[in-house]
């Protein structure tokens, strides 16, 4: 008797960050930051709007303003995030130019606090080991030049030389 194995393809599922800031251009910014990167990118100008893309959407990841037009600022919107049975998985990572609502924010339920300006290579290494990504190993991604990369991946190698 002759037994055939079916091959199943097994779909990934993209991982999906949602970027909200009143400001248009922010946003389209980060979307530029995250384009190179295999997430699917979701967009929100206000608080409410994150709440009810969250609800539907359920993003891995969401990257939050706090000073926004609206009833729900920034903070408010994270603390409904966290408290919403649907939504409370979701990393929220704050992104503002106040430095002095980290607290706050943290103890809304944020899980990471970056003050504008922020570097970009800092925002990568964040968003990715909060979705269990390897940062270094996707450096066509973050824009490494294949020198850049070359000396990353031989690190190892030259731990044995001494400085000069």
């Amino acid at each position: 008797m002759c037994t055939s194995l079916s091959s199943r393809t097994t779909e990934v599922k993209m991982k999906r960050i949602l970027v909200v800031d009143d400001e248009k251009d922010v946003r389209k910014l980060l979307e530029e930051t995250l384009k190179r990167t295999d997430y699917e990118i979701l967009q929100a100008g206000t608080g409410e709007d994150a709440l009810v893309i969250s609800r539907k959407m359920r993003p891995d990841l969401i990257l939050m303003d706090i000073m926004m037009p609206g009833d729900l600022n920034g903070i408010e919107a994270t603390r409904n995030l966290k408290a919403d049975v649907r939504t409370k998985q979701s990393k929220v990572i704050i992104l503002t130019s106040s430095s002095t609502l980290k607290e706050l924010a943290m103890s809304a339920g944020a899980d990471a606090y970056f003050l504008k300006p922020f570097s970009p290579l800092e925002l990568l290494r964040k968003i990715d080991e909060f979705l269990g990504e390897t940062y270094f190993g996707r450096r066509e991604e973050v824009g490494l030049s294949s020198r850049q990369s070359i000396l990353i991946s031989n690190l190892p190698q030259l731990s044995h030389l001494k400085q000069w």
